[in-house]
């Protein structure tokens, strides 16, 4: 047996005796908001969607190094925009745009490590940042407002894990119309199927 699936078979045992959800990589595209679920007045972008090695889900050195130290295998976006959003060749603030994603780890202690480099990336991209209560679902979670990137509308941050998966919803548009529990509905979309998949 090579190396690496009897790495997954002892990981996915250990995950199995400790109550954790084991998922795989397969089971990715059904982790984050489907396309029937686009926030009002966006649309799947399906150039931008799919699944994505470190090198395209990561855009710096320091986070890919990052997850891959802490155990990536893979990850799995979706990302609905507002058509207005790139209007004229420009960004246009007051449209809107979410971006789903799943990553998937060798196990639910790598996920909780994970989770940790999600977090710092996102402090590290973004500016006047306010926490916010975790997402009320899943593990280790946090959530953030602010302007989550540069050049981007400011928005919600939703993150959390649910074994060795650390799933993630971002909702963003102009100040004032994304509502927080508009968004945090949609990430509760994402976490019921995951925990209702495994």
């Amino acid at each position: 047996m090579r190396r690496r699936s009897l790495i997954a078979l002892l990981a996915a045992l250990t995950a199995c005796g400790s109550g954790e959800p084991v998922f795989e990589v397969t089971d990715l595209p059904r982790l984050v908001l489907q396309k029937e679920e686009a926030p009002k007045g966006t649309t799947l972008l399906d150039d931008s969607s799919g699944y994505r090695s470190i090198e395209v889900f990561a855009e710096d050195d320091q986070e890919q190094t990052d997850l891959l130290v802490a155990g990536f295998v893979s990850s799995y976006v979706n990302t609905f925009l507002a058509p207005e959003l790139f209007g004229e060749h420009r960004l246009n603030p007051a449209a809107s745009l979410a971006v789903s994603y799943a990553i998937l780890f060798d196990d639910a202690g790598a996920a909780e490590r994970g989770i940790e480099v999600v977090k710092q990336d996102l402090l590290r991209d973004g500016t006047d940042l306010i926490g916010r209560e975790a997402p009320p679902f899943g593990s280790d979670g946090f959530g953030l407002y602010g302007d989550l990137q540069a050049g981007r509308p400011p928005g919600f941050a939703f993150v959390w894990r649910i074994g060795n998966v650390v799933q993630a919803l971002v909702a963003a548009g102009a100040r004032g119309a994304i509502r927080e529990e508009a968004a945090l509905t949609l990430a509760r979309a994402m976490a019921t199927r995951a925990e209702r998949l495994r």
